[in-house]
């Protein structure tokens, strides 16, 4: 059987500001922050669905994930943008972070629809799960590395991290710097020729 080839993707800046923009716009109470969540946290679409409160942690900025696709646990970091969402939509309940306007908890079914809703408004051909790539692509073209992205995306093996090592024009650097000072070339190379 032939594997699909990966629609890991990143969006390109007016695609991000054309969503975000169309989002604003949507009578939907909670689509521009999910849609912004999920642009700098890099989390399953479903795992930010089924984040309670009481996995956000605040003080340490970061949201400890339960068992998660992996089969592990999990820390995602929460960066300012993460953080401002968490403290706007936190009730103090323990209840679900992202709900809809009678307060109960939205299903996936739900935010997907809308989510094609607004992309189909901005004009942009994105699916809800390409905001994780985009924000692993971007960590990826930032410099993280491939533990890091590892470690973000809840990725079990090397070959799934991979598919961002694209977007990295530096990923190579250290490997790079570690060829050059490591054993020098002419400490093997005697006063014969080769």
């Amino acid at each position: 059987l032939k594997s699909r080839p990966s629609r890991a993707r990143m969006l390109t800046e007016p695609e991000r500001t054309s969503l975000l923009k169309s989002a604003a716009d949507d009578s939907s109470p909670y689509i521009r922050d999910f849609i912004l969540w999920q642009l700098h946290t890099a989390m399953r679409p479903c795992e930010s669905m089924s984040l309670r409160e009481s996995a956000i942690d605040l003080k340490n900025n970061r949201v400890r994930l339960g068992v998660t696709k992996s089969n592990r646990p999990r820390y995602v970091p929460l960066i300012k943008p993460a953080q401002d969402i968490a403290w706007r939509l936190f009730h103090g309940d323990g209840g679900a972070l992202f709900r809809g306007s009678s307060g109960r908890s939205l299903s996936l079914v739900t935010v997907r629809g809308v989510f094609l809703r607004v992309a189909k408004s901005a004009g942009v051909n994105v699916r809800l799960y390409d905001c994780r790539h985009d924000a692993l692509s971007r960590a990826a073209s930032g410099g993280a590395t491939i533990a890091d992205l590892q470690n973000l995306a809840g990725h079990s093996t090397l070959a799934m991290v991979c598919r961002y090592l694209h977007y990295s024009p530096h990923h190579f650097d250290s490997t790079i710097r570690a060829m050059e000072h490591g054993a020098a070339l002419e400490n093997f190379i005697g006063d014969d020729p080769v």
